[in-house]
Order: structure tokens, then sequence, then C-alpha cells
């Protein structure tokens, strides 16, 4: 599974003989068979294991050793970890419900994408990759390209036989290292997050949440510190792109955004720091709603706050474009600006009122 590790899978099973073990050998993987037969395929971590049902099998279990690789014909490899007599019915199971993650993500991709090509299939270990491995930009075409390192290869040692054994509850390293790619990536000018998102929310979902309809990625995204991000993004969605007033904004601000919001009182700083922009360039009417929620909701924050989340927020709405806004909110819109005249507080009522009767009805 990587340069320095690699994984021996044996056979087991009451009646299994020398022959067994040759066919195991020799047999093409599933992988193999996908390819011929199939659009989709296995995740390659799962290629030893075929469909037959354990019941007509003779091999009904395996035996797994993750070794490290000798450095030559003297320094013969290391064993490291082994697993035994893992059920082959379990290991199907496994194999079956990341496939299904792994099919539906993979399609969500295309569809939010909008991608009339396909892009490389999600697997394990291309996400992980793509989320721990080392980002740099190609000297030549700017860029980003992904190569595994020491840190992807300590944890897949690890992770590896949590997911052959069902035990992958969490993985505390992904999010903050999901975040640093992305920033890495902004600050070379070619942002990754909106591919990097699908691979973090892919080794989330894979993950066995004691309540799968509360996955740990469902926690990141409904906690205070992703949402007070979602608010943010969007104000400063106002100097993303070509078009921008500050042509340095993205380099120096969303490509270093943790630095800027580490902690609570950093978030306002950088909160009345974006407003002040805003103001300046003439792009504060637009965004009277956004702010008022946000100062709310952090003048109610009682949570623990993380960075990091709030950092995934602020990329959520950052770099999704915005969808054109109905004729209802763009009266609320236009309602909140006039807030600040007393003698409109009649007519405002009245016209939230009508609103709501528009909302009741549709």
């Amino acid at each position: 599974p990587t340069d320095d590790i690699k994984l021996i899978v044996l056979p087991n099973g009451d009646n299994i003989t020398a022959k067994d073990y040759e066919d195991f050998i020799h047999k093409p993987s599933e992988i193999d068979i996908d390819k011929k037969n199939t659009q989709f395929e296995v995740d390659s971590i799962f290629s030893y294991i075929d469909n037959e049902i354990e019941i007509n099998s003779v091999i009904t279990k395996y035996d797994m050793i993750f070794s490290k690789k000798g450095a030559g014909v003297g320094s013969p490899d290391t064993d490291l970890i082994e697993l035994t007599s893992i059920k082959k019915s379990n290991l199907q199971e496994i194999k079956n419900r990341i496939f299904d993650i792994q099919l539906k993500i993979f399609n969500e991709r295309q569809k939010d994408l909008h991608l009339s090509k396909e892009l490389n299939k999600l697997s394990i270990l291309w996400s992980f990759t793509r989320v721990l491995g080392s980002c740099r930009a190609d000297t030549k075409t700017g860029k980003i390209q992904f190569k595994t390192n020491n840190k992807y290869q300590s944890h897949m040692l690890k992770v590896l036989p949590q997911i052959y054994t069902a035990c992958y509850f969490r993985d505390n390293i992904l999010l903050p290292s999901f975040i640093e790619k992305v920033e890495f990536s902004v600050r070379h000018g070619d942002s990754q997050y909106s591919f990097l998102k699908y691979d973090l929310k892919f080794l989330f979902s894979i993950q066995n949440s004691i309540n799968e309809e509360r996955s740990n990625f469902m926690k990141i995204v409904e906690s205070d510190s992703y949402n007070i991000g979602l608010l943010i993004g969007r104000l400063a969605r106002n100097f993303a792109g070509e078009s921008s007033p500050i042509k340095s904004f993205e380099k120096n601000y969303v490509g270093n955004l943790t630095r800027r919001i580490t902690t609570l009182r950093d978030l306002i700083e950088f909160k009345n720091d974006i407003e002040q922009k805003l103001i300046m360039h003439d792009k504060a009417k637009y965004t009277f709603k956004d702010s008022n929620e946000l100062s709310d909701k952090i003048k109610l924050f009682s949570g623990s706050y993380d960075k990091n989340e709030c950092a995934f927020g602020f990329f959520e709405s950052y770099f999704n474009k915005p969808t054109k806004k109905t004729l209802v909110e763009k009266i609320e819109l236009e309602l909140e600006k006039g807030k600040s005249e007393p003698a409109n507080d009649e007519l405002i009522q009245k016209v939230k009122e009508v609103i709501n009767i528009f909302k009741e009805k549709e």
C-alpha cells in the first residue's frame, strides 16, 4: 500500500490445500475482473477478496502481515503488524460498504462540479495521498501535484488494520491536513478545494460511526465553527476571482486563512478587516444580512472554537458560486438595508407579512 510498507495476504481455512494456495496467488484480482465487466471498480486494498460466499468457499478467512520492506538482499523485510483469521464474510461486507460510499460520492462529485469528463475514481490510497501526502506546484505548469511521504506511510500503517477490522472510528489529522493542502494550493494559484473536499468526505464517510445518520463529517458541517466560517466566507467571496479589486486578496488572506483565525478573537479581527474592505470598495451594500447574522452567531457562540472547522466552512462558501437570488430574497435584502431608518418600520413590517404569505403558499 505504500513505498516502504507492503501487505502480505494469506488465505486461511480448515480444509485448505497447497493447490488452493497456488490458485489464490495466480488468480486474477477483483480489480482486473471489474475493469472488464463494469465501469466502476472495487478499491485496490480489497483486490484479493472474491465475491464467492463463505459457505461455498475453501477460503473462509485471511491472515494479513504488514511488513517494512528491506533495503536489499542483506536486509530482509521486517514484520510490523499481523492480523490473523479475519473472516472473509466480514471483509466482503466492509468492501461492499466502502464500494457503495465510493460510488455515491463519485456521482455526487460529478454532479456538483458539472463535469462532462470523469475524474479519477475515488479510492482509499488515492484519497489519503491527496489529503495526507506532500503537496507541490509543478515548476513548469504551476499545477498542484500530490505525492506520498513519511506522514502518509506511517498513517496508512495505522489505519489500514482498522479499516480491515471495521474499527476505523476517528481520524483527527484528516481535517487539519486537508486545510493545509487547500491553503497551499490557493497560495500557488491552483485551488484544489473543489476536488479535495470529496476526498475528505470519502475518508470521513468510510469511518465506522456508531450513528451512521450522523457521521463524523456531518458533525463537522453542523458545528458552530463551520457555520461561522460559512458566513465569513460569504463576505470574503466579494473579493474572489480575477475581477477582485484586491488582487493579492486570495494569496494573502485565503491562502493563509488559519493563521488569521487561530482564535475566536482573531476571527473577530479578521471579520472586522473584511467588513472595512467591503466598505472601502463599496461592496458592503451586498452583505448586510450576512454581516448581521455573523455578528449574532459570534455573540452567542458558547462552544469550543475550532479554526480548521471554521476554515472548512469559509472555503465551502468562498469557492462555491452563489445561486441566483429569488425575488423574495432580493426584497428581504432590501428590507435589511432599510432597517436603519425608523420611518421605514411600519412599511417593512407590512412587506414582511406579504412575504410570509408567499412563503406559506410555496
